[in-house]
């Protein structure tokens, strides 16, 4: 059970944060997320800004327990504010989400989220009241925060229609030319994966997907890749196991090399990647320059 909201004082604390002249705006506001998801036992809250101009949403500020990875920051491009609720709920998994709209002079700038895996209707009245407060005081900082995209992730701008279709990349799918290299994807998230494809697909490759460990291993069993790409932190089986199920019971991908991507960028966890046989370790989020090298290093050497 978490400790009853202090209304009052969690207020108290969070606008001394905010005001903390020593600091940048993205910490302050980092440092602020951190305070109102302990105070709401969130696992995961960012912060979103909304721009109406270009019908683009963003993650510009976060905050999460150590087992989760990041949110991605690219923007994710709508087609109206009708289908902030469509993105919002699009592959959430077992987190339920507790969504407060920021308004600016009437205007809707951006999306703060709560994440919990513990059901949202234990938020208390005072609870929820907190979060509607905070968002208030958020709303100054948001637009400060928005940066615009780099120029190299400039095409990578995410599609709302684009991440509904993934499934057709999925094993089972259609197969590439055979000269084609084929890349797997192992990623629960569906921002991250199209992120991920949209680079591959530039760099000559086909692609496959799958949402977890367990959907990894149906298709490493049927299907030789080049490289298989794979998240740590994933639901019914993690990258560690996974890997060293692939490794043992799926001769067409033995000698395949498995890449760990996570946000995990511990000293133990990459010995732990690097013992179960993954090839490398590398953070997210992924750059299309990082997988230009991956696919240099690993397959176009090779082909």
């Amino acid at each position: 059970m978490y400790q009853k909201l202090d209304p009052t004082r969690a207020i108290f604390q969070l606008s001394r944060l905010l005001s903390d002249g020593g600091a940048d705006s993205g910490r302050l506001v980092n440092r602020a997320l951190k305070h109102i998801a302990l105070c709401t036992g969130a696992d995961r809250i960012f912060l979103s800004a909304w721009t109406e101009a270009t019908a683009t949403l963003r993650t510009v500020a976060q905050w999460h327990i150590e087992q989760l990875d990041p949110m991605p920051s690219r923007p994710v491009r709508l087609e109206g504010f009708s289908l902030l609720d469509a993105y919002f709920t699009q592959n959430r998994g077992l987190f339920l989400m507790q969504k407060e709209p920021v308004f600016h002079n009437h205007q809707l700038i951006g999306v703060c989220c709560l994440e919990s895996r513990d059901s949202i209707n234990r938020l208390s009245v005072d609870e929820q009241n907190f979060i509607r407060h905070a968002t208030h005081m958020l709303a100054p900082f948001l637009q400060v925060l928005e940066l615009p995209a780099e120029e190299d992730d400039a095409n990578d701008d995410m599609n709302l229609q684009e991440i509904s279709q993934l499934s057709r990349c999925e094993m089972g799918g259609a197969q590439p030319d055979a000269d084609t290299p084929l890349v797997l994807i192992v990623e629960d998230n569906k921002i991250n994966q199209l992120t991920i494809l949209k680079m591959l697909e530039r760099c000559g490759v086909a692609v496959h997907t799958a949402d977890d460990g367990l959907k990894c291993i149906s298709a490493c069993q049927k299907q030789k890749y080049a490289l298989i790409l794979m998240d740590l932190s994933m639901p019914h089986m993690d990258g560690f196991d996974t890997t060293r199920e692939i490794l043992t019971s799926c001769p067409f991908n033995r000698e395949t090399p498995i890449v760990a991507v996570t946000a995990h960028t511990g000293e133990e966890m990459q010995k732990r990647s690097l013992k179960v046989g993954m090839a490398e370790f590398i953070p997210k989020p992924l750059r299309t320059q990082r997988i230009r090298e991956l696919v240099g290093k690993y397959i176009h050497q090779t082909v």
